[in-house]
């Protein structure tokens, strides 16, 4: 108990030292992202665990690749030519100026979710963005992340809250208005909501709340509401008249081709998916075509884009 005690009290001093860092209006979340070793078992990057890794298969990647390897630029083109980008990619939406991004890393050890977790935090601290950890807490902690985000599988935000201090973004993820203000007085600072439109890049996910959903959230809570799946910038006005503080996106930025099933048009692509070549080959045309599409998003939210 005098254990517990001084730990809690340690733990309250240091969360009210440390500031909170913002809430952006844009969060870019990554795909779900798996690390891929060679054949010695050398981690030497992430791809997504709906992408060919036949370009980059364990067995054809170099032996030296060592653990700190981060954004080589001979794993550009293998990173990001198919429609689910890994490393390269992440690379190339910090460049273009993503205010948040979210790490999604839903396989592997754990010392290679810290690893990417590690070098990502790097990246975003680098570039001024905040970063946020997925579910997992302890991974969020050991980076030092400025946040964590957690689903109904996850801990609870109460529990969460406790671990990580005052001073760490903490968000949830809900659809409907009784758990909205169940987590917001469990401690979150904000919500992710949906699907609010058809997502481009997740399976078996429940049907879209549409902005009616959307609005019945958002005027339960007083924290902000970040919405999510669909998300296009001509999309973007409506969302935030629906009541949302901001958007999240992931297939509208790690997906250069339109998927199946995803049916754009000259408003929701912005002038940016259809210049992209087939494959890419440079990391620069990436960030050129992420660029676009960001600051496309940032205008339709109102903000300047970095």
């Amino acid at each position: 108990m005098v254990l517990d005690a001084a730990l809690s009290s340690r733990a309250s001093a240091e969360g009210e030292k440390r500031k909170m860092p913002p809430l952006p209006r844009l969060h870019v979340l990554t795909p779900a992202l798996h690390p891929v070793c060679n054949s010695s078992g050398e981690l030497f990057g992430y791809g997504s665990l709906s992408e060919s890794l036949s370009a980059s298969s364990p067995a054809s990647a170099p032996a030296h690749r060592s653990k700190s390897s981060a954004f080589s630029g001979d794993k550009t083109r293998e990173a990001i030519a198919g429609e689910d980008p890994g490393e390269a990619a992440i690379e190339a939406v910090l460049c273009a100026g993503a205010p948040c991004l979210q790490l999604r890393c839903k396989h592997g050890t754990d010392a290679a979710r810290f690893a990417l977790a590690h070098l990502l935090r790097q990246q975003c601290v680098a570039h001024e963005a905040v970063f946020i950890v997925n579910d997992r807490v302890d991974i969020a902690m050991a980076t030092d992340a400025h946040g964590v985000h957690v689903g109904a599988q996850d801990l609870p935000v109460a529990v969460v809250r406790r671990l990580v201090g005052a001073g760490r973004l903490v968000g949830g993820t809900c659809r409907d208005a009784d758990t909205a203000r169940r987590l917001e007085d469990s401690g979150a600072d904000y919500l992710g909501v949906g699907p609010v439109y058809t997502s481009f890049t997740k399976a078996d996910l429940p049907p879209p709340l549409g902005l009616d959903g959307l609005r019945k959230v958002a005027a339960a809570v007083d924290i902000p509401v970040i919405g999510i799946a669909g998300i296009t910038p001509a999309r973007v006005p409506e969302v935030l008249a629906a009541g949302a503080y901001g958007v999240a996106v992931i297939g509208a930025v790690f997906s250069p081709v339109p998927r199946a099933g995803r049916e754009p048009d000259e408003s929701s692509t912005a002038g940016t998916v259809d210049a992209v070549p087939g494959a890419l080959g440079r990391l620069e045309q990436t960030v050129t075509v992420t660029r676009a599409f960001l600051h496309a998003l940032a205008q339709a939210l109102g903000e300047k884009s970095r």
